[in-house]
């Protein structure tokens, strides 16, 4: 997810999603057209036993602006492969209502790709049922918009994202860049050569990520250090997922280097983890550590009721069947208890655990 103010340049997402993506898209396109002519040929078959029959079309991306249903429709449909999402304003992805457009445990199972997600409805128009969702996204957005998607930390949505911030170029003149980069037709190149080889022909990899795996244990025991000593949560929260996306960044650089596992493989799987780690820490730190503190606070609530209601349970089974008053407090001081006692009294017969006997002034117990 890039990150910008106003006019800060965030579009040129779409050019690097012309260098990467461009054979998903021409697919796409290919796969559209299909399905257009199978549609007209339907309507002019209407009616006729010859009518064509049912048929899956299999795309590879997906607008950014769907609703739960086209996505759904999409995932079924692409034989498990992922699908591909592309935009520079996150925040068309939100509802008048504040609320996101397929829902955020959609993005959640699509990064990681497995278990099932998917919706059921009673409308014979709307799509339904479960898929394997795997699903691959470039967006773009200003803080506010960011925030307003992935701030809450208590979804876990900001652990799977990369946030990146465009360097602030207010106040300086518009740089102008060339289309024409060799290094860019270079890139392109090599994305199309990869999904003609994999993607197309169905050819399957065998990796062996052993030293990639290796290095990264040796980070992730650093930051555990790291946390130990400084007791910040956030580190312990981030680094894990964080740790995942270097170990999915060095099969894609193996890959890039000939199915080969080299030193600059296993750099770049380090440069990744840590770089995820830093920009999340920066993002998304603060908001962990105050909602740690928030849970801790409940917690530590709950064990003071748990301990609490505990004794007062323990109380009870030591006074008589009937009991005054007088008696309770009596047998709360042999337990170290003091002071008023009514309201324990009426969260006992509010309980259905005692009975109170106007007439004589006493409590019978119940249970």
């Amino acid at each position: 997810v890039v990150i910008g103010h106003f006019a800060s340049g965030k579009s040129m997402i779409n050019r690097l999603s012309d260098m990467l993506a461009s054979p998903l898209y021409r697919h796409d396109e290919q796969t559209e057209r299909e399905r257009q002519e199978h549609k007209y040929k339907e309507r002019l078959a209407k009616g006729l036993k010859e009518a064509p029959g049912m048929r899956d079309f299999s795309f590879r991306t997906v607008p950014a602006k769907s609703t739960a249903p086209a996505l759904l429709e999409r995932a079924s449909q692409n034989n498990g492969q992922i699908l591909f999402s592309l935009t520079d304003e996150i925040s068309t992805l939100v509802t008048a209502r504040g609320k996101f457009l397929y829902g955020k445990d959609a993005l959640c199972k699509g990064f990681d790709g497995h278990g099932r997600w998917g919706q059921g409805t009673f409308s014979a128009q709307s799509c339904t049922g479960d898929v394997s969702l795997r699903l691959n996204y470039l967006w773009g957005g200003t803080d506010e918009a960011v925030q307003r998607l992935y701030g809450n930390p208590e979804d876990g949505l900001y652990s799977r994202i990369i946030p990146v911030h465009m360097d602030d170029l207010r106040g300086q003149k518009i740089q102008r860049i060339s289309r024409a980069d060799k290094r860019v037709e270079g890139i392109r190149k090599k994305a199309e050569e990869l999904y003609e080889r994999y993607s197309e022909r169905g050819e399957t990899l065998e990796l062996d990520l052993t030293k990639v795996n290796e290095a990264l244990d040796h980070w992730d025991e650093q930051k555990i250090e790291d946390f130990w000593q400084s007791g910040n949560v956030a580190i312990d929260d981030i680094r894990k997922r964080a740790a995942l996306y270097g170990f999915r960044a060095g099969m894609v650089a193996a890959v890039l280097e000939g199915c080969r596992v080299t030193k600059k493989v296993t750099y770049f799987a380090l440069w990744v983890a840590e770089e995820v780690f830093r920009l999340q820490i920066a993002q998304f730190g603060a908001a962990l550590t105050e909602l740690d503190r928030r849970n801790e606070r409940v917690r530590m609530d709950a064990q003071r009721e748990v301990r609490r209601t505990s004794k007062n349970t323990r109380i009870l089974a030591a006074l008589p069947e009937t009991f005054s008053k007088a008696d309770l407090i009596r047998e709360r001081e042999k337990h170290g208890d003091y002071g008023e006692c009514a309201s324990i009294l009426t969260r006992w017969k509010q309980g259905g655990r005692v009975r109170y006997d106007k007439d004589s002034g006493l409590y019978h117990k119940l249970s």
